[in-house]
């Protein structure tokens, strides 16, 4: 290239018509040397782009000199459809009970008076549990299920689990299709009646164990309208099977659990 301009610039003088000086014909052939690199430099982004797109499938993409801004443009992926659990449980909280209720031999809660005189009366509130008819599929069993309290009151909310289940010392019970069982919720430890000292009874006791069973430390607080959560857990699937939300309030000694 130096030598190509050494002659130019010696034969220039003999080129009369040339209307421009030297330093103004280097230039403007530098602007065509520039010019063409550029317009090479472009095909080759253009065929850089074409390729990202197929690359990428349905993208689009823009180019500009010396970058490449790709836009996604396909629409959002659905997120997979989990299959239902084959013959799964359909339990159902059908009912919410307060009567009198036995506690016998200190380890099992009982609806039946057994007429002996090992067992104590008490005051109770408990639901009825039952694995219903679902006219949509097959329902299937569940065995070793749990109840669980989840409580709000003045100090936060609170899990409590696990609950009795009652005519058995074990604190999970077994569902097979249109099997009924009754979950205690509330008892009151005041046999007088004068006053309401309603706890929240937990269970311990699990299938084949030896561990103590009731505990009856847990108090239910005083005021209205807040909220409770009866969760029943599958033990064995590690998955809530039933949740409902009510509310219960505690006015002068008288404790009241709702369910929708």
């Amino acid at each position: 290239m130096p030598d190509f301009l050494d002659i130019l610039h010696r034969e220039w003088p003999v080129i009369k018509q040339a209307p421009y000086s030297f330093v103004i014909s280097i230039l403007v052939i530098a602007s065509i040397i520039w010019a063409i690199f550029e317009w090479r430099h472009r095909k080759r982004l253009e065929k850089q782009t074409t390729a990202l797109v197929d690359r990428s499938g349905n993208s689009t993409a823009t180019a500009s000199i010396g970058d490449i801004h790709v836009h996604p443009s396909s629409p959002p992926t659905a997120a997979p459809t989990v299959p239902p659990v084959a013959d799964a449980p359909n339990l159902a909280v059908t009912r919410v009970y307060r009567t009198m209720v036995y506690f016998k031999r200190s380890t099992i809660w009982s609806r039946f008076d057994s007429g002996s005189s090992l067992q104590m009366p008490f005051q109770a509130i408990f639901a009825e549990v039952k694995n219903a008819r679902d006219d949509s599929r097959p329902v299937g069993e569940a065995l070793g299920v749990r109840g669980e309290l989840i409580v709000e009151s003045s100090i936060g909310t609170t899990e409590y689990m696990p609950l009795p289940w009652f005519e058995t010392e074990c604190n999970t019970e077994n569902f097979r299709f249109g099997d009924t069982h009754f979950l205690l919720l509330a008892v009151n430890l005041d046999r007088s009646g004068s006053i309401g000292d309603w706890r929240i009874v937990l269970n311990h006791r699990g299938f084949n164990d030896s561990t103590p069973g009731m505990e009856m430390e847990h108090f239910w607080t005083a005021g209205s309208e807040k909220k409770v959560r009866l969760n029943l857990l599958h033990i064995k699937r590690g998955t809530v099977i039933c949740s409902v939300e009510g509310l219960y309030q505690l006015k002068k000694g008288l404790l009241d659990i709702s369910f929708p």
